[in-house]
Parts: C-alpha cells; sequence; structure tokens
C-alpha cells in the first residue's frame, strides 16, 4: 500500500473517532432510542419478567396489602422495585412496560455518564476516557436493553444504576452517600449486597459505612416485616438447576434445588471483594462480585450479564488494553454473543454445554485474577488500603 495514501487514511479515520468521541453522549443517545425501539418491538413491550412485578403492584394495593412478600416469596425484588410498578402499572402499552422500559434505558446512558466520572476523577484523561466510552459504551447499552427491555426488570436497573453511583462517590470520599447507595442498590435487589466491600472503601469510616449501607437495605423492608412477620419466607424461595449451569458441571442434578447457591455467592464476592477493597483496588468489586453471582447461581439468565460487564466497563475506563475497552467487548462476546448466537441460547448438544460453561468459569477467573491486577492511581486519588 502507497504511504502517501495511508497516512491521510489513517489521520482522517482519528479525526473522525476524535470528532465522535466529542459527541459521545448523542451517538449514545441515538443508539440508545434505536436499541429501545427495536428491542421492544421485538418482545411486544412485554418484559417478560414484568407480569411478577404487575401480580406483586396489584397485591400490595389491594387485599394482600403488606403481607404480599410472606405470601408471594417468589417475588425475589425490594419494595422499591415493587412501588416502580405500582406508579407505572397503568401507564400506557404493556401494562406501562412501554415507558419503564424507556426510563430504564435512559438510566443506562446516566450510568455510563457516571463511571465515566469516576474514570476521569481516578486517572485524568490520560487515556482518552472519551473515547473508552464512546468504544465500549455500545456494548454496554446492547447489554444493557436485557433487564432494561426485553427481560423487564427495573429491579437490576436501579441496583446497578445505584452501585456506578456509589462508585462515584468512593472517588470523591463520600463514603456515606457510597454507603447509602450500596444499600438502595441492595434494597431493590437483595443480590446486591454481594457489593458491599465497595461501601467500605473509604479508609477511617469503614464501621459507619457498614452501618448505613444495612440499615438503608433493611429500611424499605420494615412495614412489610411489621405487617406480617412470614415475609422471612422470601429467603427460603429456591431457584431450581438447569442444564448449562456451573453447578450442574459441578455435579448437582438437573431439576434440584439446594438451599445454599446465595448464601454461596454472598460469601464468596463479600470475601474476594474485601480482598480488593485491602489491597487498594476497590473499582474491581463489581466485576469480582458479579462474575461470582453468575458462577454460582443455579440458573442461567442471561440478563445477569448486565451486571459483569458493567464491573468490565468501569475497569476498561480506568485501566484500559492497548487503549481500547478489551475487557467490555470480551465479557460481550463470552457472555452473550458466544452462548446467543454461535451457541444458540445455551441448547444444544453437551460438548456446546460445557463450552458455555467454561466462557462462564473464564469470566471468573479473569475476576479473581483482576483482584491483583493494578489500578494506577492519577493525582489525589482516594487511597482505600490500610
Amino acid at each position: 500500500m502507497n504511504p502517501a495514501v495511508e497516512e491521510p487514511l489513517a489521520a482522517r479515520s482519528a479525526r473522525l473517532v476524535d470528532d465522535l468521541a466529542r459527541h459521545r453522549y448523542a451517538v449514545l443517545a441515538l443508539l440508545t432510542v434505536v436499541l429501545w425501539l427495536g428491542t421492544g418491538a421485538a418482545v411486544g413491550w412485554q418484559g417478560r419478567d414484568w407480569s411478577y412485578f404487575l401480580t406483586g403492584a396489584h397485591a400490595l394495593t389491594g387485599r394482600v396489602g403488606l403481607h404480599v412478600y410472606a405470601r408471594m416469596p417468589d417475588l425475589q425484588f425490594g419494595p422499591p422495585a415493587l412501588l416502580v410498578a405500582v406508579v407505572f402499572r397503568d401507564a400506557g402499552p404493556g401494562h406501562g412496560w412501554a415507558l419503564v422500559s424507556a426510563i430504564c434505558m435512559l438510566l443506562g446512558v446516566v450510568t455510563i455518564r457516571l463511571l465515566e466520572r469516576t474514570a476521569v476523577e481516578l486517572v485524568g484523561r490520560a487515556h482518552r476516557v472519551e473515547t473508552l466510552v464512546l468504544l465500549g459504551g455500545p456494548f454496554f447499552l446492547m447489554t444493557w436493553t436485557l433487564p432494561a427491555v426485553s427481560q423487564g426488570h427495573p429491579d437490576d436497573v436501579l441496583a446497578l444504576l445505584a452501585i456506578a453511583g456509589a462508585m462515584r462517590a468512593v472517588v470523591s470520599r463520600r463514603w456515606l452517600l457510597a454507603a447509602a447507595l450500596v444499600g438502595c442498590a441492595a434494597a431493590a435487589k437483595p443480590w446486591a449486597l454481594m457489593v458491599l466491600p465497595l461501601a467500605l472503601a473509604v479508609r477511617g469510616t469503614r464501621v459507619r459505612a457498614l452501618l448505613v449501607t444495612i440499615a438503608v437495605a433493611l429500611v424499605s423492608w420494615v412495614p412489610y416485616f411489621l405487617g406480617d412477620a412470614e415475609t422471612r419466607r422470601v429467603g427460603d424461595f429456591h431457584l431450581r438447576v438447569e442444564q448449562t449451569s456451573t453447578l450442574h458441571y459441578l455435579g448437582f442434578g438437573v431439576g434440584a434445588a439446594p438451599a445454599w447457591p446465595r448464601e454461596a455467592q454472598l460469601a464468596v464476592a463479600l470475601l474476594l471483594g474485601a480482598v480488593a477493597v485491602l489491597r487498594g483496588r476497590w473499582l474491581l468489586v463489581p466485576f469480582v462480585a458479579f462474575a461470582v453471582r453468575i458462577n454460582l447461581d443455579p440458573s442461567v439468565v442471561y440478563y445477569y450479564a448486565a451486571g459483569p460487564i458493567l464491573g468490565a466497563f468501569a475497569w476498561d475506563l480506568v485501566v484500559p488494553v492497548r487503549g481500547l475497552p478489551v475487557r467490555t467487548i470480551g465479557a460481550w462476546l463470552g457472555l452473550l454473543a458466544f452462548p446467543t448466537a454461535v451457541l444458540g441460547g445455551g441448547t444444544g448438544d453437551p460438548v456446546s454445554h460445557a463450552l458455555i460453561a467454561a466462557v462462564r468459569v473464564a469470566v471468573l477467573a479473569a475476576a479473581v485474577w483482576g483482584v491483583a491486577a493494578p489500578v494506577r492511581p492519577g493525582p489525589g486519588t482516594l487511597r482505600s488500603a490500610p
């Protein structure tokens, strides 16, 4: 190739990327609208699990009232998410889901903004955070459509948004806000308690942050426990082991419903998250926690991938690989594109099942390795390690 032609072409390409990076949120906003319209139309504006929220909302505002969680232990989301259904259940098509999904997609862009601000405050713009947002943002948003539109999970959206906000608060040393946001995330979706170490990242405030996080996580449940002590039955609900889950490859029979996976997820995630915080690498807590979640869960649910990809994206914005969001793209390929497009969404022969399980184990291995990966500090960076 003629170097005289190649160089101007490379320069033009670089200028194009720079221009798009400057207008990255216009690009991401346009993509958000396209993804919302396309995904919503494909599922008929019926989020798959939105019906659970509607059932709970009707029960809460009907005769069941505060007994709702005691009588419906399969409602595996917290009171804040239930209130979303109460407010929006009659707001347009799909019993409000068209409007709720639009708001959820908008919150996806807000989440990206929070992650970007966290990265900028940590490392400045030494490696062009704006370009990383432009390149990694579409993969994040494509994943975000799963809980936000097709699967009908505003609880996950609220939890992930709050966790991104907590990361922003930690880097600004606002420990009270960080603890409150992690508590809010756990109130909306109980599994979010796995990122509890994130709230403890600010040195010298850890005991207070722990108490605030737990208090905020529990306060929205108080009326339900006072109204019916059997609300504790929510913890008695157990998922069944699916054929392509990692637990099945560890020897658990398909259809079994072991009682310990949620406790194991919490214990392992808290342990690895604590290691990350003590080593001054609190940024990796979400990625570690969400990788543990998908690998120790009895079920195989693709919208769970939004968690690890959020964690990978946050990591990429601070410590990219060769200036690219490699982890974000790799997590998207390994957790979504590869299983759904190549292997038919997790169905098929045993070899396919084994490959999908291997992908999940690889993500967990990356998370464990990542605890020891350096997060290069910039001027004014929070020092969270003792």
